[in-house]
């Protein structure tokens, strides 16, 4: 409970000095109760009940029911949609069209198990309810059309038909390229369905503008493909300048079989036979240079509601085929990338005229003719009123106006099942509008006990009883729970309502708190007045006047702590730095904890009387338990000092940290310390360590002696620990000895002292420049050694000087030298920790043989020829120094190597002649090959991936099949899926490049976008793929 609140709490000895308005007010019961409409519960107020029943039942109807209805006849429109198991929308717009297709359906219908092979006649006949083979793909499609159509589901689950194609379920693919092989999967698919339904004839003539000779080239297509351009185009228009085709002059003149030359021609194309459903795709995707990769086109395309294809049609053209047609469906594609992203399908429904928007099981009808991602609505006023405007159509789909009227029916073999399945549907939304209107009646049944609750709940005069605030809001949720009240957690040590936990309660009137225990029964019941405690609030009143003290007697240790200015007089005293810093919190601590035992032991005394116990002070009076602050001496009021405001005292040093390092137990552990323990040494005297001591005036001493009584008292005279003394001065005295021995390593080993402590990325450690430069003897000594010596060197007093020459990291199992130790004036040095190696003078290494021991000596002859190579005692392992070349050059990240264009004729003998040549290992490193450019990768890398970062280097369009790698050894680097680590190419290293030159008359992107990335694994593994 806030301080601020109890204005009244420096009046209060005792519980028999509080009157029951400040009892009141303590527990908050003073506060109104809340009015109905209050939609949000008080926090701190116990009255404020009827808010929290409000909250559930303000509302004059019951809550709609969250579950939707699981049939299709309760909606406007009588459409099913399809479960999605994944990524499988490019599959359900493709069933949504099919199904909304007559001619399609009627040709599914017309499909026959056993006519077609598909079932055995006998079992065919033998079977009551027929369902398709689990691999029957026409069969499980058709059983799929007829649930949409006859069956009763609002969402009907596609899962058999995707498990009989073996579709990945979660691979993105695209719509078109799946219609087209499922098309084509078996005979009666082609047969009835392509030929008959979607299949377009045309021919592409070219007809040479000297002699009028035409060449005409049959082909058929299931889909006509829609050029995009850049600006915005109707349908017809597109179609038109497609079957205009183009002029072939210049350099794309056509060579004319009569007259046997490159002559003008003109190349169209025209339709020979129509389709009754015409099916459009419209190319939304590009090859863009700049990203390097396939993206999509948002251009706008006016989709015409009609369009006529009889101009584009031949005079050999069977005069019967359907010419014009009108708009039913459009598949839109969501998202910005060809890749992933969404398709839904919008479809107009044949018989009303209306356009719907199927999206997997979710359907609606459309508002707006406009398919427009992003609601760029702005533009529709640009657009004919006979036309949709779309910059994410993907697919178009009309239908011929002369399509014959088909009414396709059921097949017999379906009626069974489908009977069945409308059954079971029609019996469990049965079930579930029974279970609604049950909870329809609940709710209603509970609104009319609340609202007869609510006018008894509110506590009149100064009565009720209080009930836990989570088991009101639990009951106000649901009234037939039947959770007990439990009151116990609420109760103070007496007994009775902890103050501090009124918050947690609600105050409710004592008949309806007879009616609910009655019904619900628990306990202990805590009715006004009995159970405001008048012990706990005369204990806290009693914290906050000490606490007040406290806070007085704080400022009164801060100015003369000010006053003292470092100055000592012999009536001063010593104390922990650690306590002293906190010395206030730890007295309220101490404070408070002395209160609650007290009231503890009240609590099992209630026929005692309350008397403030007293303790002696150091002067003799009698002083209550508030520590030394006499009740003789009222305090002034105080307001507590914030966290954020500081003292003086508080401002010490973190001796705490002290304690620790010199094996002290920090009196913040303990739940009783004795102030000043920490100043005792093990010998149980004063400790010599003054850093964890500070003076203090007598009258700090004696105020901090009224908060702990029981504090160690150490004078300004006290001697400190004699056996602590003695072990300083012997400490002292070796590290005299320590200061005097890295002085003299210092004057006797200037340039070994002075050498890089640190270990550069040049990983260079060599003090010699040239190889003149080095003496003909050389002794090898681990830089660790170097480095520890240095740093002793440096600071003696606080590091320790190396116990010995660990030249162990330096030799291999062989017991032989594992490393590269710069011989004939190569100074290069591995990047391994233990392999870091000095070369030192004799003189500098007879210093260092009489001061430490080594456990190896190994010794460098130099002969400062370039004939004669250096000798190394022991010798050089070669196998082990091979090895570990080895795995240092192919195990790196983040490193570069280096790409270097050549020519096409790429010659295997220069290849040959340079890895013959000999090399000298010196000079290979400065020596460096021109190159192109750089790129960082690292060891685990493929092929693949370092393709990829040349591709983003070269920025020209290249593709994966255009570039070829090859090793400085001629090696090609053609496996994809091989690292660089197992072809053994190591950082820094040089790989050539040879670039296909890219064909500029193909340079619109379409023959490369497909390799620029990953291929693509498409319907690789189903069905469709094998078929």
């Amino acid at each position: 409970m806030a301080k601020n609140k109890w204005t009244w709490f420096k009046e209060i000895k005792s519980p028999q000095d509080l009157q029951p308005k400040q009892l009141e007010d303590a527990y908050c019961i003073k506060n109104q109760a809340c009015s109905k409409g209050k939609h949000r519960p008080c926090k701190n107020n116990p009255r404020c009940v009827v808010t929290i029943i409000d909250k559930f039942w303000s509302a004059e109807e019951p809550p709609a029911s969250n579950s939707e209805g699981m049939l299709k006849y309760d909606l406007p429109y009588a459409f099913a949609g399809l479960k999605n198991y994944g990524a499988l929308c490019y599959c359900n717009v493709f069933l949504q069209l099919w199904y909304h297709n007559r001619l399609f359906r009627d040709a599914i219908y017309k499909w026959h198990p056993v006519t077609d092979g598909d079932m055995d006649p006998e079992v065919f006949q033998a079977t009551e309810t027929y369902l398709p083979e689990a691999n029957s793909i026409i069969g499980q499609l058709q059983l799929i059309i007829a649930e949409m159509e006859f069956g009763n589901a609002k969402v009907v689950d596609p899962l058999k038909l995707v498990e009989a194609l073996s579709l990945n379920q979660n691979a993105h693919q695209d719509p078109q390229e799946f219609a087209t092989l499922f098309l084509n999967i078996e005979q009666y698919m082609v047969e009835n369905i392509c030929k008959k339904i979607f299949m377009t004839e045309c021919n592409s003539v070219i007809e040479c503008n000297e002699c009028g000779t035409a060449r005409t080239t049959p082909n058929s297509m299931l889909n006509f493909q829609l050029p995009l351009t850049s600006k915005k185009q109707t349908v017809q228009e597109i179609i038109k300048s497609t079957m205009d085709g183009e002029k072939m002059d210049e350099e794309n003149q056509y060579f004319c079989g009569v007259c046997l030359k490159k002559c003008d021609a003109v190349k169209k194309l025209e339709f020979t036979k129509l389709p009754p459903t015409f099916v459009i795709q419209v190319l939304r995707s590009e090859y863009n240079r700049e990203k390097n990769r396939i993206t999509k086109l948002k251009t706008f395309l006016e989709i015409n509601q009609e369009i006529d294809l009889s101009p584009f049609s031949s005079e050999t053209a069977d005069s019967t085929n359907a010419k014009k047609y009108k708009l039913s469906a459009v598949v839109v594609h969501l998202g910005e990338e060809v890749s992933g992203g969404h398709y839904i399908i919008n479809v107009k429904d044949a018989d009303k005229g209306k356009w719907y928007s199927f999206n997997d099981s979710s359907i609606e009808p459309m508002h707006k003719l406009c398919l427009v991602e992003g609601g760029k609505t702005g533009k529709i006023s640009k657009v004919h009123p006979d036309s949709l405007l779309s910059n994410c159509a993907y697919m178009i789909v009309y239908d011929s106006v002369d399509q014959p009227e088909v009414v396709p029916t059921l097949p017999p073999w379906l009626e069974m099942h489908i009977s069945t399945q409308n059954a079971i549907l029609q019996t469990e939304e049965g079930d579930k509008q029974t279970d609604e209107n049950m909870k329809n009646e609940l709710w209603q049944f509970n609104k009319e006990y609340f609202s007869e609750i609510l006018e008894h709940i509110v506590p009149k005069n100064e009565t009720g009883e209080f009930l836990p605030l989570s088991w009101v809001t639990a009951w106000a949720e649901n009234p037939q729970m039947d959770d007990v009240i439990e009151n116990e957690s609420f109760l103070c040590p007496h007994k009775k309502l902890a103050y501090n936990k009124v918050s947690e309660t609600r105050l409710v009137s004592n008949d309806v708190a007879d009616t609910l225990f009655e019904k619900y029964k628990g306990g202990p019941r805590l009715a006004l007045p009995q159970s405001l405690c008048s012990e706990c609030i005369a204990i806290r009143c009693n914290l906050l006047q000490l606490q007040e003290a406290v806070d007085k007697d704080s400022k009164l240790v801060t100015q003369e702590m000010k006053a003292l200015k470092g100055s000592e007089s012999e009536d001063s005293y010593w104390v922990s730095k650690a306590t002293f810093g906190r010395w206030r919190t730890l007295a309220k601590q101490r404070i408070e904890n002395q209160l609650a035992e007290s009231g503890e032991q009240n609590s099992e005394q209630e026929d005692e009387p309350m008397e403030d116990k007293a303790s002696e002070s150091p002067e003799g009076g009698k002083e209550c338990i508030t520590n030394g602050v006499s009740d003789s001496e009222p305090s002034e009021p105080k307001r507590p000092r914030l966290s954020s405001e500081t003292s003086a005292e508080e401002k010490e040093p973190a001796a705490e940290e002290e304690h620790k390092k010199n094996g002290h137990t920090s009196p913040f552990d303990m739940k009783e310390f004795i102030l000043n323990s920490d100043l005792v040494c093990e010998h149980g005297a004063l400790s010599t360590n003054e850093s964890l001591r500070r003076l203090v005036p007598k009258v700090v001493w004696n105020t901090l002696k009224l908060y702990f009584p029981n504090s160690l008292e150490f004078p300004l005279q006290t001697e400190t620990c004699e056996t602590c003394q003695d072990h300083d001065l012997k400490d002292s005295v070796k590290l005299e000895e320590r200061v005097e021995f890295a002085k003299k390593l210092k004057d006797s080993l200037p340039a070994l002292i002075a050498f890089p402590n640190t270990k550069t990325s040049s990983n260079k450690h060599v003090r010699f420049e040239t190889p003149s430069m080095r003496p003909k003897t050389l002794y090898v000594v681990n830089f660790d050694f170097v480095q520890k010596l240095s740093r002793f060197v440096k600071n003696p007093t606080k590091v320790a000087p190396p116990t010995e020459i660990q030249n162990s990291g330096l030799m291999c199992k062989h017991q032989l030298v594992h490393v590269d130790l710069g011989m004939n004036g190569s100074f290069d040095v591995m990047p391994d920790d233990k392999s870091f190696w000095v070369l030192i003078e004799p003189s500098d290494w007879e210093v260092l043989i009489k001061n430490f021991c080594s456990d190896y000596l190994i010794v460098l002859q130099s002969t400062h020829s370039a004939t004669e190579p250096d000798q190394v005692f022991p010798e050089m392992c070669i196998e082990c120094l091979v090895n570990r070349k080895k795995n240092i050059n192919f195990n790196y990240e983040n490193s570069y190597v280096h790409i270097r264009r050549v020519e096409s004729d790429l010659s295997p003998k220069k290849m040959s002649a340079s890895k013959s040549a000999p090399s000298d290992p010196g000079r290979s490193r400065r020596r460096r090959h021109k190159v192109d450019f750089d790129i960082k990768v690292s060891a685990a890398d493929s092929i693949r991936t370092v393709k990829k970062e040349i591709m983003k280097k070269l920025d020209n369009g290249s593709c994966f099949s255009d570039l070829h790698l090859f090793s400085q050894d001629g090696r090609a680097l053609d496996e994809l899926d091989r690292t660089l680590r197992e072809y053994e190419i190591s950082q820094d290293t040089t790989i050539l490049l040879k670039e296909d030159k890219i064909n500029e008359e193909n340079s619109d992107g379409e023959s490369c976008c497909a390799l620029t990335a990953d291929p693509e694994q498409g319907f690789v593994g189903t069905i469709l793929a094998q078929q």
